[in-house]
Protein backbone atom coordinates (compact mmCIF):
# COMPACT_ATOMS: atom_id res chain seq x y z
CA UNK A 1 0.00 0.00 0.00
CA UNK A 2 2.80 2.63 0.90
CA UNK A 3 4.52 2.00 -2.46
CA UNK A 4 0.72 2.67 -4.48
CA UNK A 5 1.11 5.92 -2.10
CA UNK A 6 4.51 6.64 -3.20
CA UNK A 7 3.95 6.02 -7.04
CA UNK A 8 0.58 8.34 -6.42
CA UNK A 9 3.04 10.67 -4.82
CA UNK A 10 5.02 11.42 -8.14
CA UNK A 11 2.21 10.74 -10.27
CA UNK A 12 0.10 13.47 -8.63
CA UNK A 13 3.74 15.87 -8.06
CA UNK A 14 4.53 15.67 -11.75
CA UNK A 15 1.31 16.51 -12.79
CA UNK A 16 0.48 19.47 -10.63
CA UNK A 17 3.78 20.70 -11.67
CA UNK A 18 2.58 20.70 -15.33
CA UNK A 19 0.80 24.02 -14.87
CA UNK A 20 4.21 24.76 -15.61
CA UNK A 21 2.96 24.17 -19.51
CA UNK A 22 -0.71 24.28 -18.48
CA UNK A 23 -3.15 25.16 -21.80
CA UNK A 24 -4.20 28.33 -22.46
CA UNK A 25 -7.88 27.16 -21.24
CA UNK A 26 -6.63 26.22 -18.37
CA UNK A 27 -7.09 29.42 -15.54
CA UNK A 28 -6.98 29.81 -11.45
CA UNK A 29 -8.81 32.16 -9.14
CA UNK A 30 -9.17 33.10 -5.54
CA UNK A 31 -11.89 33.50 -3.46
CA UNK A 32 -12.34 34.84 0.02
CA UNK A 33 -14.80 37.15 1.97
CA UNK A 34 -15.06 39.27 5.24
CA UNK A 35 -11.92 41.11 5.63
CA UNK A 36 -13.57 43.86 7.24
CA UNK A 37 -12.61 45.90 10.85
CA UNK A 38 -14.15 44.44 14.03
CA UNK A 39 -15.37 47.73 15.12
CA UNK A 40 -15.56 51.91 13.04
CA UNK A 41 -11.65 53.10 13.14
CA UNK A 42 -10.13 50.28 13.52
CA UNK A 43 -7.01 48.87 11.28
CA UNK A 44 -6.86 46.64 8.49
CA UNK A 45 -6.72 42.93 10.21
CA UNK A 46 -3.23 41.51 9.73
CA UNK A 47 -4.97 38.61 8.50
CA UNK A 48 -6.56 40.36 5.36
CA UNK A 49 -3.15 41.88 4.43
CA UNK A 50 -1.80 38.41 4.88
CA UNK A 51 -3.97 37.20 2.17
CA UNK A 52 -3.51 39.98 -0.16
CA UNK A 53 0.26 38.97 -0.32
CA UNK A 54 -0.55 35.67 -0.32
CA UNK A 55 -3.14 35.84 -3.06
CA UNK A 56 -0.28 37.95 -5.08
CA UNK A 57 2.46 35.31 -4.75
CA UNK A 58 0.34 32.63 -6.28
CA UNK A 59 -0.89 35.36 -8.46
CA UNK A 60 -3.53 33.83 -9.89
CA UNK A 61 -5.77 34.80 -12.83
CA UNK A 62 -8.10 36.78 -10.70
CA UNK A 63 -9.57 36.97 -6.96
CA UNK A 64 -12.85 37.18 -6.09
CA UNK A 65 -13.96 38.77 -2.66
CA UNK A 66 -17.85 37.30 -1.31
CA UNK A 67 -18.68 41.09 0.52
CA UNK A 68 -18.06 43.03 4.02
CA UNK A 69 -14.90 45.18 2.99
CA UNK A 70 -15.97 47.72 5.54
CA UNK A 71 -17.68 48.03 8.75
CA UNK A 72 -20.44 50.68 7.46
CA UNK A 73 -23.22 50.08 10.29
CA UNK A 74 -23.50 53.51 11.91
CA UNK A 75 -20.46 55.05 10.19
CA UNK A 76 -20.17 58.26 9.97
CA UNK A 77 -19.24 59.96 6.52
CA UNK A 78 -16.28 60.67 7.33
CA UNK A 79 -15.40 57.20 8.98
CA UNK A 80 -16.96 55.64 5.74
CA UNK A 81 -14.88 57.60 3.76
CA UNK A 82 -11.66 56.28 6.04
CA UNK A 83 -12.40 52.61 5.81
CA UNK A 84 -12.90 52.31 2.19
CA UNK A 85 -9.27 54.45 1.73
CA UNK A 86 -8.16 51.84 3.90
CA UNK A 87 -8.99 49.12 1.10
CA UNK A 88 -7.93 51.05 -1.48
CA UNK A 89 -4.46 51.25 0.40
CA UNK A 90 -4.61 47.52 0.86
CA UNK A 91 -5.77 46.29 -2.21
CA UNK A 92 -2.57 48.45 -4.39
CA UNK A 93 -0.31 45.22 -3.27
CA UNK A 94 -2.68 42.82 -4.68
CA UNK A 95 -1.55 41.76 -8.23
CA UNK A 96 -4.45 40.28 -9.90
CA UNK A 97 -7.61 42.17 -10.43
CA UNK A 98 -10.24 41.43 -7.77
CA UNK A 99 -14.19 41.76 -8.08
CA UNK A 100 -16.40 42.24 -5.28
CA UNK A 101 -19.39 41.17 -4.18
CA UNK A 102 -21.29 43.62 -2.07
CA UNK A 103 -21.88 42.82 1.41
CA UNK A 104 -24.50 43.93 3.80
CA UNK A 105 -21.82 46.03 5.85
CA UNK A 106 -20.66 47.51 2.45
CA UNK A 107 -23.56 49.37 1.70
CA UNK A 108 -25.05 51.43 4.10
CA UNK A 109 -27.03 54.59 2.66
CA UNK A 110 -26.36 56.40 -0.33
CA UNK A 111 -22.44 57.10 0.43
CA UNK A 112 -21.79 53.62 0.99
CA UNK A 113 -22.85 52.32 -1.92
CA UNK A 114 -21.11 55.16 -4.36
CA UNK A 115 -17.93 54.51 -2.31
CA UNK A 116 -18.27 50.65 -2.91
CA UNK A 117 -18.57 51.06 -6.66
CA UNK A 118 -16.22 53.84 -6.92
CA UNK A 119 -13.72 51.21 -4.73
CA UNK A 120 -14.01 48.35 -7.24
CA UNK A 121 -15.26 49.97 -10.22
CA UNK A 122 -18.53 48.51 -10.54
CA UNK A 123 -21.31 50.19 -11.32
CA UNK A 124 -24.03 47.80 -11.61
CA UNK A 125 -25.34 46.22 -8.53
CA UNK A 126 -25.25 42.57 -9.57
CA UNK A 127 -23.27 41.37 -12.87
CA UNK A 128 -21.71 38.65 -14.93
CA UNK A 129 -18.68 38.50 -17.19
CA UNK A 130 -17.30 35.20 -19.15
CA UNK A 131 -13.16 34.09 -18.82
CA UNK A 132 -11.66 31.12 -20.95
CA UNK A 133 -15.70 30.16 -21.44
CA UNK A 134 -16.45 29.72 -17.88
CA UNK A 135 -18.83 32.18 -16.51
CA UNK A 136 -18.73 34.00 -13.77
CA UNK A 137 -22.47 35.51 -12.11
CA UNK A 138 -21.94 38.30 -8.94
CA UNK A 139 -25.50 38.60 -7.34
CA UNK A 140 -26.56 41.31 -4.60
CA UNK A 141 -28.06 39.88 -1.79
CA UNK A 142 -28.62 43.50 -0.18
CA UNK A 143 -30.49 45.42 -2.37
CA UNK A 144 -33.09 48.35 -1.00
CA UNK A 145 -36.22 46.45 -0.33
CA UNK A 146 -34.83 43.57 -1.16
CA UNK A 147 -31.97 42.72 2.04
CA UNK A 148 -31.68 39.01 2.39
CA UNK A 149 -32.98 38.13 -0.77
CA UNK A 150 -32.60 37.67 -4.61
CA UNK A 151 -35.51 39.91 -5.51
CA UNK A 152 -37.73 39.33 -8.86
CA UNK A 153 -35.97 41.55 -11.35
CA UNK A 154 -32.57 40.00 -10.14
CA UNK A 155 -33.86 36.85 -10.53
CA UNK A 156 -34.89 37.15 -13.68
CA UNK A 157 -31.99 38.42 -15.09
CA UNK A 158 -29.80 35.30 -13.44
CA UNK A 159 -32.24 32.94 -15.34
CA UNK A 160 -31.36 34.81 -18.35
CA UNK A 161 -27.71 34.85 -17.35
CA UNK A 162 -27.67 31.12 -16.96
CA UNK A 163 -29.60 30.08 -20.11
CA UNK A 164 -27.09 31.95 -21.87
CA UNK A 165 -24.47 29.77 -20.10
CA UNK A 166 -25.62 26.52 -20.98
CA UNK A 167 -23.13 24.50 -23.26
CA UNK A 168 -20.20 26.92 -22.04
CA UNK A 169 -17.45 25.34 -19.91
CA UNK A 170 -18.47 25.94 -16.14
CA UNK A 171 -20.64 28.38 -14.54
CA UNK A 172 -19.27 29.55 -10.88
CA UNK A 173 -21.58 31.79 -8.45
CA UNK A 174 -21.10 34.22 -5.84
CA UNK A 175 -23.21 35.97 -3.54
CA UNK A 176 -22.69 37.54 0.02
CA UNK A 177 -25.43 36.07 2.16
CA UNK A 178 -24.97 32.01 2.03
CA UNK A 179 -28.03 29.85 1.11
CA UNK A 180 -26.47 27.42 3.31
CA UNK A 181 -25.78 27.82 7.22
CA UNK A 182 -23.49 26.91 9.73
CA UNK A 183 -23.23 29.32 12.17
CA UNK A 184 -23.98 27.23 16.22
CA UNK A 185 -27.08 28.45 17.68
CA UNK A 186 -25.21 29.53 20.62
CA UNK A 187 -24.07 32.67 19.19
CA UNK A 188 -24.83 36.21 19.78
CA UNK A 189 -26.00 36.82 15.41
CA UNK A 190 -27.37 33.16 14.85
CA UNK A 191 -31.35 33.00 14.95
CA UNK A 192 -32.32 30.73 11.99
CA UNK A 193 -31.45 30.58 8.25
CA UNK A 194 -34.06 32.78 7.72
CA UNK A 195 -33.58 35.36 9.72
CA UNK A 196 -29.38 35.55 9.70
CA UNK A 197 -29.41 35.07 6.00
CA UNK A 198 -32.61 34.77 4.08
CA UNK A 199 -35.66 37.18 4.74
CA UNK A 200 -37.57 34.53 2.59
CA UNK A 201 -37.63 30.99 3.16
CA UNK A 202 -39.28 30.63 -0.46
CA UNK A 203 -37.32 32.95 -2.19
CA UNK A 204 -34.60 30.89 -0.90
CA UNK A 205 -35.60 27.51 -2.04
CA UNK A 206 -36.22 29.18 -5.06
CA UNK A 207 -32.75 30.23 -5.92
CA UNK A 208 -31.17 26.58 -4.95
CA UNK A 209 -33.78 25.29 -7.18
CA UNK A 210 -33.19 27.63 -10.24
CA UNK A 211 -29.13 27.12 -9.97
CA UNK A 212 -29.75 23.38 -9.46
CA UNK A 213 -32.15 23.06 -12.51
CA UNK A 214 -28.72 24.84 -14.50
CA UNK A 215 -26.39 22.52 -13.18
CA UNK A 216 -23.72 25.13 -12.04
CA UNK A 217 -20.81 24.07 -10.76
CA UNK A 218 -20.32 26.02 -7.40
CA UNK A 219 -21.68 28.75 -5.05
CA UNK A 220 -19.48 30.66 -2.92
CA UNK A 221 -20.80 33.11 -0.39
CA UNK A 222 -19.58 35.04 2.92
CA UNK A 223 -21.24 36.60 5.69
CA UNK A 224 -21.16 33.75 8.31
CA UNK A 225 -17.79 34.67 9.68
CA UNK A 226 -16.55 30.90 9.16
CA UNK A 227 -15.62 28.22 6.77
CA UNK A 228 -18.57 25.62 5.96
CA UNK A 229 -18.93 23.56 2.45
CA UNK A 230 -22.44 22.28 2.33
CA UNK A 231 -22.61 19.29 -0.79
CA UNK A 232 -25.95 19.23 -1.94
CA UNK A 233 -27.09 16.48 -4.34
CA UNK A 234 -29.36 16.98 -6.77
CA UNK A 235 -31.47 15.00 -9.39
CA UNK A 236 -33.42 16.18 -12.62
CA UNK A 237 -36.09 14.25 -13.96
CA UNK A 238 -34.77 10.57 -14.32
CA UNK A 239 -30.96 12.00 -15.34
CA UNK A 240 -28.02 10.73 -13.27
CA UNK A 241 -28.14 12.89 -9.44
CA UNK A 242 -25.05 15.84 -9.31
CA UNK A 243 -23.49 17.69 -6.57
CA UNK A 244 -22.82 21.00 -6.21
CA UNK A 245 -20.57 22.16 -3.45
CA UNK A 246 -22.16 25.83 -1.56
CA UNK A 247 -19.48 27.16 -0.09
CA UNK A 248 -18.96 29.94 3.15
CA UNK A 249 -16.26 31.72 2.93
CA UNK A 250 -16.41 34.36 5.59
CA UNK A 251 -12.90 34.48 7.29
CA UNK A 252 -10.54 36.61 5.44
CA UNK A 253 -10.40 38.81 8.71
CA UNK A 254 -13.46 39.63 10.96
CA UNK A 255 -13.64 38.15 13.82
CA UNK A 256 -14.84 34.78 13.68
CA UNK A 257 -18.18 32.93 15.15
CA UNK A 258 -17.23 29.40 16.16
CA UNK A 259 -14.13 27.18 16.96
CA UNK A 260 -12.13 26.09 14.45
CA UNK A 261 -13.29 22.40 14.69
CA UNK A 262 -16.03 24.17 13.50
CA UNK A 263 -14.85 26.02 10.61
CA UNK A 264 -14.12 28.77 13.18
CA UNK A 265 -10.58 29.59 11.56
CA UNK A 266 -9.02 31.98 8.46
CA UNK A 267 -8.69 30.81 5.23
CA UNK A 268 -8.96 31.40 1.79
CA UNK A 269 -10.05 28.83 -1.45
CA UNK A 270 -7.68 28.32 -4.31
CA UNK A 271 -9.82 26.66 -7.27
CA UNK A 272 -7.81 24.84 -10.53
CA UNK A 273 -9.90 24.92 -13.49
CA UNK A 274 -7.75 22.32 -15.54
CA UNK A 275 -9.49 20.91 -18.95
CA UNK A 276 -12.98 19.95 -17.72
CA UNK A 277 -11.93 19.03 -13.95
CA UNK A 278 -12.25 21.65 -10.77
CA UNK A 279 -9.95 21.41 -7.57
CA UNK A 280 -10.94 23.40 -5.06
CA UNK A 281 -7.89 24.47 -2.36
CA UNK A 282 -8.57 25.27 1.24
CA UNK A 283 -5.25 27.32 2.35
CA UNK A 284 -5.07 28.69 5.82
CA UNK A 285 -2.54 31.80 5.80
CA UNK A 286 0.55 31.92 7.07
CA UNK A 287 2.14 28.91 5.45
CA UNK A 288 3.77 30.35 2.35
CA UNK A 289 6.90 32.35 3.11
CA UNK A 290 9.14 33.96 0.64
CA UNK A 291 12.75 35.05 1.53
CA UNK A 292 14.38 37.32 -0.26
CA UNK A 293 17.91 38.83 -0.71
CA UNK A 294 20.32 40.46 -2.97
CA UNK A 295 24.26 41.29 -3.49
CA UNK A 296 27.01 41.65 -6.27
CA UNK A 297 28.58 38.70 -8.07
CA UNK A 298 31.30 39.75 -10.36
CA UNK A 299 29.77 43.14 -10.57
CA UNK A 300 26.63 41.80 -11.44
CA UNK A 301 23.38 41.50 -9.50
CA UNK A 302 22.27 37.98 -8.04
CA UNK A 303 18.84 38.30 -6.11
CA UNK A 304 17.73 35.01 -3.98
CA UNK A 305 14.03 33.82 -3.00
CA UNK A 306 13.83 31.23 -0.09
CA UNK A 307 10.66 29.59 -0.57
CA UNK A 308 9.18 27.47 2.07
CA UNK A 309 5.29 26.21 1.78
CA UNK A 310 4.40 24.86 5.01
CA UNK A 311 0.32 25.03 4.19
CA UNK A 312 0.33 21.75 4.24
CA UNK A 313 2.72 18.30 4.94
CA UNK A 314 -0.14 16.21 2.83
CA UNK A 315 2.40 15.16 -0.34
CA UNK A 316 0.10 12.96 -2.06
CA UNK A 317 -2.93 15.37 -2.04
CA UNK A 318 -1.54 18.74 -2.58
CA UNK A 319 1.94 18.64 -2.94
CA UNK A 320 2.48 21.74 -5.18
CA UNK A 321 1.64 25.41 -5.29
CA UNK A 322 2.56 27.32 -8.26
CA UNK A 323 3.46 30.80 -7.59
CA UNK A 324 3.26 33.74 -10.64
CA UNK A 325 3.44 36.33 -8.67
CA UNK A 326 7.12 35.75 -7.46
CA UNK A 327 8.44 39.70 -7.92
CA UNK A 328 12.21 40.59 -7.74
CA UNK A 329 12.91 44.61 -8.42
CA UNK A 330 16.41 45.08 -9.74
CA UNK A 331 18.78 47.79 -11.23
CA UNK A 332 17.68 47.67 -14.90
CA UNK A 333 18.85 45.35 -17.07
CA UNK A 334 18.72 41.30 -18.59
CA UNK A 335 18.12 38.50 -16.01
CA UNK A 336 17.94 34.87 -15.70
CA UNK A 337 16.64 32.40 -13.52
CA UNK A 338 17.35 29.08 -11.96
CA UNK A 339 15.58 27.45 -9.40
CA UNK A 340 16.69 23.90 -7.33
CA UNK A 341 15.27 22.15 -4.01
CA UNK A 342 17.50 22.96 -1.25
CA UNK A 343 17.53 19.19 0.52
CA UNK A 344 18.99 16.42 -2.18
CA UNK A 345 17.68 13.43 -2.82
CA UNK A 346 20.22 11.69 -0.97
CA UNK A 347 18.99 13.36 2.29
CA UNK A 348 15.42 13.27 1.36
CA UNK A 349 14.43 9.25 0.28
CA UNK A 350 16.08 7.82 3.92
CA UNK A 351 13.52 10.82 5.43
CA UNK A 352 10.32 9.65 3.97
CA UNK A 353 11.22 6.15 4.37
CA UNK A 354 11.81 6.73 8.04
CA UNK A 355 8.27 8.10 8.23
CA UNK A 356 6.59 5.39 5.97
CA UNK A 357 5.89 7.35 2.96
CA UNK A 358 8.28 5.07 1.15
CA UNK A 359 8.49 1.28 1.32
CA UNK A 360 11.90 0.55 2.51
CA UNK A 361 10.91 -2.72 -0.06
CA UNK A 362 11.15 -0.82 -3.01
CA UNK A 363 14.14 -0.68 -5.50
CA UNK A 364 16.16 2.65 -4.54
CA UNK A 365 16.51 2.37 -7.99
CA UNK A 366 13.39 3.25 -8.82
CA UNK A 367 12.93 5.66 -6.29
CA UNK A 368 15.67 7.51 -7.79
CA UNK A 369 15.08 7.57 -10.65
CA UNK A 370 11.05 8.79 -9.92
CA UNK A 371 12.97 11.54 -7.75
CA UNK A 372 15.49 12.04 -10.82
CA UNK A 373 11.91 13.87 -12.75
CA UNK A 374 10.83 14.98 -9.26
CA UNK A 375 13.52 17.53 -8.97
CA UNK A 376 13.68 18.25 -12.48
CA UNK A 377 10.36 19.66 -12.42
CA UNK A 378 10.13 21.31 -9.39
CA UNK A 379 13.57 23.20 -10.32
CA UNK A 380 11.76 24.61 -12.90
CA UNK A 381 11.17 28.16 -13.19
CA UNK A 382 10.58 31.33 -15.45
CA UNK A 383 10.45 34.49 -16.06
CA UNK A 384 6.87 35.40 -17.16
CA UNK A 385 7.33 39.32 -17.84
CA UNK A 386 9.63 42.46 -16.79
CA UNK A 387 8.48 45.92 -16.22
CA UNK A 388 9.62 49.27 -15.67
CA UNK A 389 9.59 50.22 -12.30
CA UNK A 390 6.83 52.96 -11.60
CA UNK A 391 8.66 55.08 -9.57
CA UNK A 392 12.38 54.54 -9.76
CA UNK A 393 13.35 54.37 -13.86
CA UNK A 394 16.48 52.65 -12.98
CA UNK A 395 14.92 49.78 -11.82
CA UNK A 396 12.95 46.76 -13.11
CA UNK A 397 10.04 44.44 -11.46
CA UNK A 398 11.08 41.08 -12.59
CA UNK A 399 8.10 38.74 -12.25
CA UNK A 400 9.30 34.74 -11.80
CA UNK A 401 7.14 31.87 -12.20
CA UNK A 402 8.19 29.16 -9.47
CA UNK A 403 7.01 25.86 -7.62
CA UNK A 404 6.29 25.81 -3.88
CA UNK A 405 6.70 22.17 -3.35
CA UNK A 406 5.10 20.80 0.26
CA UNK A 407 7.74 21.02 2.87
CA UNK A 408 10.32 20.69 0.16
CA UNK A 409 12.36 24.26 0.36
CA UNK A 410 13.02 25.90 -2.87
CA UNK A 411 15.97 28.17 -3.58
CA UNK A 412 15.01 30.45 -6.71
CA UNK A 413 18.05 33.09 -8.14
CA UNK A 414 17.61 35.68 -10.51
CA UNK A 415 21.09 36.76 -11.95
CA UNK A 416 21.99 39.56 -14.22
CA UNK A 417 23.50 38.49 -17.87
Amino acid sequence: MKKIFFLLLIFVFLFQFASFAVENEDFRFIVFGDSRVALPSSSTPLIFKRIIEESSLINPDFVMHTGDVVWGYGDSDEELKVEYNNVKEDLKNLIPKLYCVPGNHDLQGVLGSKLFSDTFNQKDPYFSFGYKRATFIVLNTELPSYEGQIGPDQLKWLEAQLEQAKGGRSVFVFMHRPLFSNVPVNTFEAISIVEQNFSSETNRKEVIDMLARYKVNAVFAGHEHLYYKEDESFQLGTEEAFNVPFYTLGGAGVPLQTTPDKGGFYHYLLVNVKGDKIDYELIQPGGLFVEQSSYKEAGKTVAEAIINNNITADYINRPVIVLEGLKFTLPGGDYKVESSPLISKERLIPLLQKIGVIDEGVSLEVVTAQFDLLFESIAKAEITKVFPHPTDPTRVDVYVKASAPALIPVKVVVKQI
